[in-house]
């Protein structure tokens, strides 16, 4: 770049004007560098943000399905226990005698097998003449209320939710699958789901005391239902925020701060001018030089500023989000490594114990070779003396 003092204008007002215009120049190559670097932060914090937001989503999605995946576990205990609620109202809830006969206003009906609405002078609408009221005579089928108690008796059958008299070739009341201990199915089918001992429901309580434990557990459920929802809805508030800020963060555009040279031919401009207008040549320069030199300067730095502050914030918080998803990434790895260790050194011990059986296996049966060898080196010495003995004695002779 050529200095002011070797300027080719003619007038040293034009050289001073010349040298603005380079100013001018150099301002804006500096702005534009402003603006490259501004990009590239720009960039690698959107990509920090990615992959934090990547972590974190993944994160929240699977605590959803666990969520999810209890909640619909619990809506299927409430809707379970509201049909045995719901059963136990009706007399047609009641699938033996003596469950229908501790119910006063119910009745049995024997050869029906079934429970209906009545007192003492026999059903509502007389659906049998035959009936049970307050007891029942003898313990038959119907006395048994799970499928295991029913098939200890050869001569029932357990067919869907009731004990049913019946052989090992099937029963004739019994029109679906049907259990029995001598039949081709003679093991019970899945009598309940394994659930806390306040969600089990005795067989052989009685119905108030089955009523006052069903509505106490539904309480229970429903209260349960309730904060699942609640954490439901609060995780995916969560995760949609989540995403909005990761798309605001990414989406961020870099203001153009490029400061474009306006004063190109400045020096010979003022050189024409210089005679007539020297003391408005001189206010004006003063004024360019102060205006566009300390604004500029000042703009650009306030945008520095101000980006950088925007951006190290940013970039913190995903710093912060990540460093949590690298401790726990962290946390996982040492497990698993701990295990892989653990497996290693299980499989070098026996590798050690290998190699030892065999080391002393080779040295046993190298002690077996040298005491063979041994004993043969001393027959061969003795039948040699032998040999000698008697030659000495045939020419002693």
């Amino acid at each position: 770049q050529t200095s002011i003092y070797q300027s080719d204008q003619s007038t040293s007002k034009g050289t001073l004007a010349n040298g603005i215009e380079e100013l001018d120049s150099n301002l804006s190559d500096v702005s534009g560098q402003t603006k490259d670097s501004l990009e590239i932060l720009n960039d690698q914090e959107s990509s920090e943000i990615e992959i934090t937001d990547t972590f974190a989503t993944s994160t929240i999605d699977y605590q959803l399905y666990e969520l999810n995946s209890l909640l619909d576990s619990v809506q299927a205990d409430i809707d379970d226990f509201e049909a045995q609620l719901d059963a136990i109202e009706d007399c047609d809830g009641y699938h033996s005698c003596t469950d229908c006969t501790m119910d006063a206003k119910c009745v049995w009906c024997p050869s029906e097998k079934a429970c209906l609405a009545g007192d003492e002078t026999g059903p509502e609408d007389n659906e049998c003449e035959n009936f049970k009221y307050g007891e029942c005579d003898s313990v038959g089928c119907d006395f048994y209320n799970t499928c295991s108690t029913c098939l200890l008796d050869p001569e029932c059958g357990w067919c869907e939710n009731y004990c049913v008299s019946g052989t090992s070739e099937g029963s004739s009341i019994c029109t679906g699958d049907y259990y029995h201990v001598y039949g081709a199915s003679n093991v019970c089918p899945k009598e309940s789901v394994s659930k806390p001992n306040d969600f089990v429901i005795d067989l052989f309580e009685s119905n108030s005391e089955k009523k006052e434990k069903i509505n106490f557990i539904l309480e229970r459920l429903y209260s349960l239902e309730d904060s699942l929802e609640e954490s439901i809805e609060e995780t995916n508030n969560k995760l949609a925020s989540i995403n909005q800020q990761s798309q605001e963060g990414t989406s961020i555009e870099v203001t153009d701060t490029t400061v474009k040279s306006q004063n190109d031919g400045l020096g010979d401009q003022v050189d024409e001018i210089y005679e007539e207008e020297i003391n408005d040549e001189r206010a004006w320069q003063k004024e360019l030089a102060d205006n566009t030199t300390a604004t500029t300067v000042d703009e650009i730095n306030q945008l520095l500023i101000e980006s950088e502050n925007e951006m190290n914030e940013n970039v913190d918080e995903s710093y912060a989000l990540l460093e949590e998803e690298i401790d726990w990434l962290e946390g996982n790895i040492t497990a698993e490594i701990d295990e892989l260790e653990q497996e290693f050194e299980e499989i070098e011990d026996g590798y050690n114990e290998d190699q030892e059986a065999q080391e002393a296996e080779a040295a046993a049966t190298t002690t077996d070779t040298t005491t063979t060898d041994s004993s043969t080196t001393d027959q061969a010495s003795t039948e040699t003396s032998e040999a000698g003995d008697a030659e000495t004695t045939e020419e002693a002779s």
